[in-house]
This record gives structure tokens, sequence and C-alpha cells, in this order.
């Protein structure tokens, strides 16, 4: 019951404050200015997950574990991430999604969501993130897209797997 809570807590900050629910409202009685935001914000999105898309199917091409999947409506794109059970430079075996998202949040400055923490607890959710395209322009996702190239090009098979 606590592990529910807490989801529901760790997601009451994105409900809308009743500030912003009356400045939308306002914005809802101007047509033509609220049309012009959508269609603005809707390309800016569009541009920043076709980058994001491409830059992991270009890692994809290359042979790193990993794909994506651009969706038909919203601000997430979905990751595919094989990296359970991979060893990073220090030493430490990735043994869930919460372990590979922190990887990446330290070594390549990258936040991605676990499916996991969204109740998915299944051996096959592991490998699974949701990725927010929201706030981040194309320019900054190219920008990341080396990074967790690179961070997932450092992991390795774990050698306690190897020789197991």
């Amino acid at each position: 019951m606590i592990a529910k809570m807490q989801v529901i807590q760790e997601h009451i900050g994105a409900m809308a404050p009743t500030a912003e629910q009356l400045a939308t409202a306002v914005l809802f009685q101007n047509e033509a200015y609220l049309q012009s935001y959508l269609a603005g914000f809707k390309e800016k999105i569009l541009a920043s997950m076709t980058v994001l898309h491409q830059g992991v199917q270009d890692m994809k091409g290359a042979g790193i574990a990993i794909d994506s999947f651009i969706p038909n409506a919203g601000i997430y794109m979905t990751l595919k991430i094989d990296a359970i059970n991979m060893e990073t430079p220090d030493g430490n075996v990735l043994e869930n999604a919460d372990q590979v998202s922190r990887y990446l949040i330290d070594s390549a400055g990258l936040a991605l969501v676990p499916f996991a923490s969204f109740g998915c607890r299944s051996k096959a959710s592991q490998l699974w993130y949701r990725a927010a395209v929201c706030t981040i322009s194309p320019s900054e996702i190219e920008a990341a897209l080396p990074r967790l190239q690179s961070a997932l090009l450092a992991l390795t098979q774990s050698r306690q797997l190897l020789e197991a």
C-alpha cells in the first residue's frame, strides 16, 4: 500500500495549480492565439522527438542495445535500453532499471524514467524507459546524444555473470 501511495505522491507535482488553471481558461477564450501557440508547441515537440528518435536509431544501427518508438501523440518517447546486468566502468553491476536510470543520470546527465516507476514490475519492463521532450530543445537533445552513447558504450558484460 505504501509503495502505491509513493507513486501517487511522486506525480502530484504534475497537477496544475489553481493559477495555472485560471490562466488556461483565459487562454481558451482567445482561439486564434491558442491555435497559434499549439501549432508552435506541437512543431517544437515533433522536432525534439525526431532528433531523439534519429539519434537513438543511429546508435541502434551502430550495434548499441537501444531502441525507440515515436508516439502518435504526447510529449514522451519510449526507449528500450538493454543494460541490465551490465557492468559500469567503476565495477558496479546494473541489476535493475532504477540503477540503469541512476547510471545514465550520473554518467550522461540524462534522466530517463523507468517504466518500473509506474508500477510495471515484470522482468521485461526493466528494459523500458520514458523520455520527456516537452522542455528540451532539439539542440539540447543533439548535445545529450553523444553523452548517452558514451555511457552505453562504457558498459561491459558483467564479469560476475560471465564467471557464473
